[in-house]
This record gives C-alpha cells, sequence and structure tokens, in this order.
C-alpha cells in the first residue's frame, strides 16, 4: 500500500509540476530563439493535419516543408512547401506526392530540406502504405523553392535522410543520420 501511495504522489507530483498555462508558455523563450512565428493561421489550412515540419535557407530564402494531409498514413497526405520572401510566408503548395504510374497514391513523409553549397536546394522525402515499407525519393529546386524537378527514386534501401538534415562535410560528401 505504502508503494502505491509513494507512485500516485509522484505521479500527482510530475502533473502538476508540468502544468503550464498557455500564457505561461507564449512568454517563456530560449534565447537563441530570434522569432517564433506562423506560417499561416490555422483558419488557412490546405490540410487538416501536419506533421514532420523542416526548413532550410536557399540563397537568402527561407524555405519550410512538411507532410499534411487528412491525417498521418492516409493515401491524400502530400510534401508541402512554403517561401518566404520579403518578410512573408507565401501559401503553401503541395510539391510532391505518393501517386503512382497506375494511378494508385500512397501517403508522403517526413521531408527534410537540405542545402548543399553551391548546389540546388534538396527536398528528401518518402513514400509509402507505412514506414516499413516506404521508400526514399529526392527532388530539387535552382530557384529556391519556386519550382521543383519530377522526383528521383533512391536504390532500394536508402531512405535517409530520414528526419534530420544532413551535413555536409569539408570534402563535398554529404552526411546523413
Amino acid at each position: 500500500m505504502r508503494k502505491l501511495n509513494y507512485i500516485l504522489f509522484i505521479s500527482l507530483l510530475t502533473i502538476l509540476s508540468c502544468k503550464v498555462s498557455d500564457e505561461e508558455a507564449t512568454k517563456k523563450s530560449h534565447a537563441s530563439i530570434m522569432l517564433e512565428e506562423f506560417i499561416y493561421q490555422i483558419a488557412d489550412a490546405k490540410t487538416s493535419q501536419c506533421h514532420a515540419s523542416t526548413i532550410a535557407e536557399s540563397n537568402g530564402v527561407l524555405v519550410s516543408s512538411w507532410f499534411g494531409g487528412t491525417e498521418e498514413k492516409n493515401d491524400d497526405v502530400g510534401i508541402w512547401v512554403s517561401r518566404k520572401i520579403d518578410g512573408v510566408w507565401a501559401i503553401p503548395i503541395e510539391v510532391a506526392n505518393g501517386v503512382q504510374e497506375d494511378g494508385s497514391r500512397y501517403p508522403s513523409w517526413n521531408p527534410v530540406l537540405f542545402k548543399p553549397e553551391n548546389k540546388p536546394l534538396m527536398l528528401f522525402y518518402k513514400v509509402g502504405p507505412n514506414p516499413s515499407e516506404w521508400w526514399g525519393l529526392y527532388i530539387t529546386s535552382e530557384n529556391d523553392g519556386e519550382t521543383w524537378s519530377v522526383p528521383i527514386r533512391l536504390p532500394d534501401g536508402i531512405y535517409v535522410p530520414i528526419k534530420n538534415k544532413a551535413v555536409e562535410l569539408a570534402n563535398g560528401d554529404y552526411l546523413s543520420p
């Protein structure tokens, strides 16, 4: 009985210590955060859900991407992009989806933007019915995310980067988590 009371006490203490109002959360910020803002207002959302955002700077243009659709794992989930130009985020557009040559469609997953030095902006993502069956693809943009190439499929078994940016090494190789 004593052990149960101890567990309940610790649980209650944890819950109470984590309770922070929205106002308090908004006031708290890390010194390294220069700006917090929304790309779009929720009323203007193009999809009912979005997830796994990524951001990169490409020649002075901020480019952000995420996957969005009715719900994660649904066939209508695609890869969306918005660009910040002159201080304003553009209306998001879908730049990739899981539509196959036979017309079937699979969900798209986990975009990762990567800007190698002196090369086009790259957007890696995955397509497939679920993470254990997905495959990797990427598209490139020569104009900082305004337009994108046709998708290029990565070799079977190569999915990287899955959710974290690659790092360009001094010799020009990419190290991908």
